[in-house]
C-alpha cells in the first residue's frame, strides 16, 4: 500500500483523486499550499506526490526544487498550463511526468502503476566515482541501460550505455554528482551544458541527444566516441605526424565554425576536450560546461575567470569580454602542444596567467617556418590580431597544410 500526497488548492479536484486513489488500495493525504507540503514532506513520507504547478502561496516549480533537493520521491505535475516552456522546465527541476488538467482518471492511475514500480525497483542515484565502482552491469535507467564506467571528474561521471531495446546502438551518459544535485547553481549549469551542445549541430562537435531526470540523477545521453583525447594522444604517440595534428585542428575549427554560427562562445578549448573518433577519424570538440551566447547570456560573468590555464587566452585572464577569437588562441595553444609535445608555458596557475598575458611565446626552430608563423597569429597576445572567425583560420591552415604535403612529395 502507497502513500500518496496531493498538493492543490482545487477542492473538486482532491475529491477526485481522493477516490481514485483509495480505489487502488492507497492511503491518500492532501494539503492545499506549497508551503504546508514542504512543511509536512518528512512527516508524511509519501511515497509519490501529485503536485500543482499554481498554488496560492508559492509556485510548485519552487516545492519541486526543495522536495528534490532532500528526496528521489517521484513527482507528477498535474497542472492546466499548457505551455511547452513550463512543462519542460518542471522536468528539469526534477519532475518525473506530467498530466495536463482535468484529469483523465484512468492515465493518471497509470501513470501512478508505473511512477510506483519504479520507485520500489532497484536503484540508486548514479554519478558519483563510489557509485560507478559498485555498478550492476547492465542496468536499467530511465530508456536506458547502462553498461560500463567510462571515466569520472568533479561534476560527474560518464556511462557507456545503449537506448533500452537496441544493445547495438552505442551511447554515453554523463551524470551531475549527486552531492551537486541540490545544488540549484550546479545544476543550472550541467542542463545549459547539454542544451547548449544539443543546439549546435556540427560532425565535429559531440552531440547530446537529450537531458533530463531520473530517481535523484540528473543526466544527459550523448554520443559516444570511441578513442583518445587530443592530450592522450600526443601524450602517447611514438612519433610525431605533422599532418595528422593539423588535420585535427581542421576538425577543431569546423566545430568553431559552427559554433560561432550558433551564437555561442564555448570558452574551454583544450587538448581534453578533443576527442578522436576512431570510427570516422574525425576529431570532435567535446564540454559545453562553461560554455555561454556571444550575446545576452545568463551565464557566469566576464569578471569570473573560467577555462583551462594552460590554455586561456590573455583577454580572459585579465577579466575583459571573450569572443570567438578566445577559442581561436585556445585552439592555437592547442596547436602548439600537438606540434612541440609541450605547453608553451609551465608553472602554477598564478604564473600561466602571468605568462599568458605578458610573456612572448617562444616556438623551437625546429617547428617548420610557415607552422610557427600561423601559430603565432591564432595566439597573437591581442584579439585584434588574430583571425576574426573560425573560416579565416581555415583558409590559412589549408594553406599550411598544402604546403606540408608538397614538401613531403619532394623528399
Amino acid at each position: 500500500m502507497a502513500k500518496i500526497m496531493a498538493v492543490d488548492a482545487e477542492r473538486d479536484l482532491i475529491t477526485l483523486l481522493q477516490k481514485l486513489v483509495e480505489s487502488e488500495g492507497d492511503t491518500f493525504v492532501s494539503v492545499t499550499t506549497g508551503r504546508a507540503a514542504i512543511a509536512d514532506f518528512n512527516k508524511v513520507k509519501p511515497d509519490l506526490i501529485l503536485l500543482d504547478l499554481i498554488l496560492p502561496d508559492i509556485s510548485g516549480m519552487q516545492v519541486c526544487d526543495k522536495i528534490r533537493s532532500v528526496s528521489n520521491t517521484p513527482i507528477i505535475i498535474l497542472s492546466a498550463l499548457r505551455d511547452k516552456g513550463r512543462i519542460v522546465e518542471a522536468y528539469e527541476r526534477g519532475a518525473n511526468d506530467y498530466l495536463p488538467k482535468p484529469v483523465e482518471p484512468g492515465e493518471l492511475l497509470a501513470k501512478i502503476k508505473v511512477q510506483l514500480a519504479r520507485s520500489t525497483g532497484p536503484h540508486q542515484p548514479l554519478g558519483s566515482p563510489e557509485q560507478a565502482r559498485g555498478l550492476e552491469s547492465p542496468r536499467p535507467f530511465g530508456d536506458f541501460v547502462i553498461e560500463a564506467l567510462l571515466g569520472h571528474g568533479g561534476v560527474g561521471t560518464v556511462y557507456r550505455a545503449h537506448p533500452e531495446g537496441r544493445p547495438e546502438r552505442k551511447i554515453a551518459i554523463k551524470c551531475l554528482a549527486p552531492e551537486l544535485s541540490s545544488n540549484q547553481k550546479y545544476v543550472t549549469r550541467f542542463l545549459r551544458e547539454a542544451k547548449y551542445a544539443h543546439a549546435v549541430d556540427d560532425p565535429c562537435i559531440v552531440k547530446v541527444f537529450e537531458a533530463g531526470h531520473h530517481h535523484g540523477t540528473y543526466f544527459y545521453a550523448m554520443e559516444l566516441v570511441e578513442g583518445s583525447s587530443f592530450s592522450e594522444y600526443v601524450k602517447q604517440r611514438k612519433e610525431l605526424d605533422i599532418l595528422r595534428v593539423l588535420l585535427i585542428i581542421g576538425d577543431i575549427l569546423n566545430a568553431l565554425a559552427a559554433v560561432h554560427e550558433a551564437g555561442f562562445i564555448h570558452r574551454d578549448v583544450s587538448a581534453k576536450n578533443i576527442m578522436l573518433d576512431e570510427k570516422s577519424g574525425c576529431a570532435k570538440l567535446a564540454d559545453f560546461g562553461i560554455a555561454k551566447r556571444s550575446q545576452g547570456d545568463e551565464t557566469t560573468t566576464t569578471s569570473v575567470m573560467v577555462g583551462t590555464p594552460h590554455f586561456m587566452a590573455p583577454e580572459v585572464i585579465e577579466g575583459r569580454d571573450p569572443d570567438i577569437r578566445s577559442d581561436l588562441y585556445s585552439l592555437g595553444i592547442c596547436l602548439y602542444f600537438g606540434i612541440v609535445g609541450k605547453y608553451p608555458f609551465k608553472g602554477d596557475k598564478m604564473q600561466l596567467m602571468f605568462q599568458h598575458t605578458s610573456k612572448p611565446m617562444v616556438i623551437p626552430d625546429s617547428v617548420p617556418e610557415d607552422i610557427a608563423r600561423y601559430v603565432s597569429h591564432l595566439t597573437d597576445k591581442a584579439p585584434e590580431g588574430r583571425p576574426n572567425h573560425p573560416g579565416i583560420a581555415m583558409m590559412e591552415l589549408t594553406k599550411v597544410i598544402e604546403n606540408h604535403i608538397r614538401k613531403q612529395r619532394a623528399e
